[in-house]
């Protein structure tokens, strides 16, 4: 995996793995409970999960995508598709 690096390099990205493992473990003691999940859809539904980001005020819609990007970063923290959030908002 990391063949073609230094030791020293080699030695950042483990480390780098490791910190990305260790916050998308916290990610998933948060949101892998009950309230998690109503904090979840909530989130779903304020943040442009399932319609556009587009706004004809470039700046509204910048910020709009920038709502939809935390959450979809949230999400693939979780290891989850974003369709199964949705499929579940659905139901509701």
């Amino acid at each position: 995996m990391f063949n073609n690096f230094t030791k020293e390099e080699k030695i950042q990205k483990q480390e780098i793995q490791r910190q990305l493992s260790e916050r998308q473990q916290l990610y998933m003691r948060v949101f892998n409970t009950v309230d998690g999940e109503e904090v979840l859809k909530d989130l779903a539904s304020r943040c442009f999960d399932t319609v556009t980001t587009y706004d004809d005020m470039p700046h509204k819609m910048a910020f709009n995508e920038g709502r939809r990007s935390i959450y979809a970063n949230i999400v693939r923290l979780l290891n989850r598709d974003i369709s199964d959030i949705v499929a579940e908002l659905i139901k509701e």
